[in-house]
C-alpha cells in the first residue's frame, strides 16, 4: 500500500511539474486568445520553482517511484521519437506552436477558435458592457433576395461614421474573415469580427434574414451553399486589450446556443425585440407604461420613476420608432421600455 501510495504521489507531482511548464508555454506564446481569469505574480520564477520542487519531491520518494517516473517520461519521450515525430498522418498541434512563431516558425491557427470555446462557458467578467454594446447596435432587417454580400455592404456603411474609417475597407475585411475561415458559423448564426488599433471601444451591427443565407464555406475559402444563416453579428473591437474582444463573441455565442434562440429571432417585430432576444433573461426586463408596475408612469418624465438600483432604462420604443431616452424623456402609455441592469436589480423589477 505504501508503495502504490508513493507511485501515485510520483505520477501527481509529474502531472504539477508539466502544468508549470504548460502556464510558461502559454505565457511565452503570446496568444492574444489566452486571458486567464488569474496571472500567477512573480512569472516565471513561481513556474519555474513548480518544475524543480516535484523533481526535488520525487526524489525523496525512493527507488521505485523514481524508476517508474522515469520510465513514464522516457515513454512518452520514446512514444513521440518512434512513432508521433515521423508520422505524417499525426497532426500535432498546440500553444507550443505559437512559441515556435516567434522563434520563426509555424504556429498553430486554431488554437483562438479553442480559447473562445473556453471564454464562452466563462462568460463576459462584466455583463454590463455586452448590455451596453447590444442596446446600441445597428440593426439590419435584410430582404429575401440579399446575400452575404448586401449584409456586409450595409454592415460597413453603418460603422464607417462610427469608426471613422473608409466603409470599403470595413467590408474587406469582413470578407476576407470569411474566405480564411475566422468567421465562426453556428445554429444559424455567424460572426464576422475584425480588431482595429485605431478603435476606441467595440461596435456591433446585427443583420437579420428570415429566409437565411448561404454562407458555408468551400476548400477554397469561397461562399458557397450550405446550412442557412438568419443572423450575422458584426463586431468590430479594439486590438487591445484582445480579451474583450473574445469574450464578446463568446457571449454572442452563448446566447445563440440557447434553445428557441433562432425562432425568437426570427420572430421578432421590431429592432427592440431583436436586440433582446441577444440579452441574457436575467440582464433584462421589458415593462410597457400603463401596464402592471408601470400602470402610473403615463405623463412623468424618466428622471421621477424610481428603478431599482443596478438598473437602467436603454431603450424606449414609441409607436414605431425606437430612442435612447435620457431623464428628460416624458413616458407615453404604451412605451416599450427596455430595462437592463444585474440579475438582482432586473429580479426585484419582475417581482
Amino acid at each position: 500500500v505504501e508503495a502504490i501510495a508513493k507511485l501515485a504521489s510520483a505520477f501527481q507531482l509529474v502531472i504539477f511539474g508539466l502544468i508549470n511548464v504548460a502556464v510558461i508555454v502559454m505565457r511565452e506564446s503570446r496568444i492574444p486568445g489566452y486571458v486567464p481569469g488569474y496571472r500567477s505574480p512573480l512569472y516565471p520564477w513561481v513556474q519555474i520553482l513548480g518544475v524543480v520542487a516535484p523533481i526535488v519531491l520525487v526524489l525523496q520518494l525512493g527507488l521505485v517511484a523514481i524508476a517508474l517516473s522515469c520510465l513514464l517520461v522516457i515513454g512518452a519521450v520514446g512514444w513521440y521519437v518512434v512513432y508521433v515525430r515521423p508520422n505524417p498522418a499525426v497532426v500535432r498541434e498546440g500553444a507550443i506552436y505559437h512559441l515556435f512563431a516567434r522563434l520563426g516558425r509555424r504556429q498553430y491557427d486554431g488554437l483562438d477558435g479553442e480559447l473562445r470555446t473556453i471564454l464562452k462557458e466563462k462568460g463576459l467578467e462584466d455583463e454590463s458592457g455586452f448590455e451596453a454594446l447590444v442596446t446600441a447596435a445597428g440593426v439590419i432587417d435584410l430582404p429575401d433576395s440579399a446575400g452575404y454580400d448586401d449584409a456586409v455592404v450595409e454592415a460597413a456603411r453603418i460603422l464607417a461614421p462610427r469608426l471613422d474609417r473608409s466603409a470599403d475597407a470595413l467590408a474587406a475585411g469582413f470578407r476576407e474573415g470569411s474566405r480564411t475561415g475566422a468567421t465562426p458559423v453556428t445554429h444559424g448564426a455567424a460572426l464576422p469580427h475584425q480588431r482595429l488599433a485605431d478603435v476606441d471601444a467595440p461596435h456591433l451591427v446585427m443583420a437579420r434574414s428570415r429566409r437565411g443565407l448561404a454562407l458555408d464555406l468551400d476548400a477554397d475559402g469561397e461562399l458557397d451553399g450550405g446550412q442557412p444563416v438568419h443572423a450575422i453579428f458584426f463586431l468590430v473591437s479594439p486590438e487591445e486589450p484582445p480579451g474583450v474582444h473574445l469574450r464578446t463573441l463568446a457571449n454572442i455565442a452563448s446566447r445563440i446556443d440557447e434553445a428557441g434562440f433562432l425562432d425568437g429571432w426570427r420572430g421578432a417585430r421590431s429592432d427592440q425585440e431583436l436586440k433582446e432576444t441577444l440579452l441574457a433573461h436575467d440582464r433584462y426586463a421589458s415593462v410597457v407604461v400603463g401596464r402592471g408596475i408601470a400602470a402610473d408612469w403615463a405623463g412623468r418624465p424618466l428622471r421621477e420613476v424610481r428603478f431599482p438600483d443596478g438598473t437602467l432604462v436603454a431603450l424606449v420604443r414609441r409607436g414605431g420608432a425606437i430612442s435612447v431616452p435620457n431623464g428628460q424623456t416624458e413616458l407615453r402609455d404604451g412605451d416599450r421600455l427596455t430595462v437592463i441592469g444585474d440579475a438582482d436589480g432586473i429580479a426585484a423589477l419582475n417581482g
